[in-house]
């Protein structure tokens, strides 16, 4: 889904029946992920940025570099789960460390809802 829409369909409301509270926002470029200065110096309004708790890509690809500038850059935790199938997928780099492959165990278990 593009993240427009996304956005879109939390400010419609599509979201409130979550058991959690979350602010959605984007597409958002990578700097601004990072860093509040960042939003800041491009003039952009952002009560999330520089504390992203989760970020969406549009492809493994994307999302494997993504993950990787915030993780070696930003020093960010990450989990990777890969949706879209019949159960969450954990997705892991023969790099990560045992809690960054703990993490997307968790994350999975997480969203599959006991499936």
């Amino acid at each position: 889904m593009d993240a427009a829409a996304l956005v879109a369909a939390w400010r419609d409301g599509e979201f409130d029946e979550l058991p959690c509270t979350c602010t959605v926002e984007g597409p958002m470029a990578i700097d601004v992920v990072a860093s509040r200065e960042a939003a800041e110096h491009k003039g952009i309004n952002s009560v999330i940025a520089g504390k992203v708790d989760l970020t969406l890509a549009p492809n493994l690809e994307c999302g494997n570099v993504h993950c990787k500038t915030l993780v070696h850059y930003c020093k960010a935790k990450f989990a990777g789960v890969v949706l879209g199938a019949m159960v969450p997928i954990v997705l892991v780099s023969r790099t990560d460390d045992p809690e960054t492959k703990f993490y997307g165990i968790a994350l999975s278990c997480l969203v599959a809802g006991g499936r």
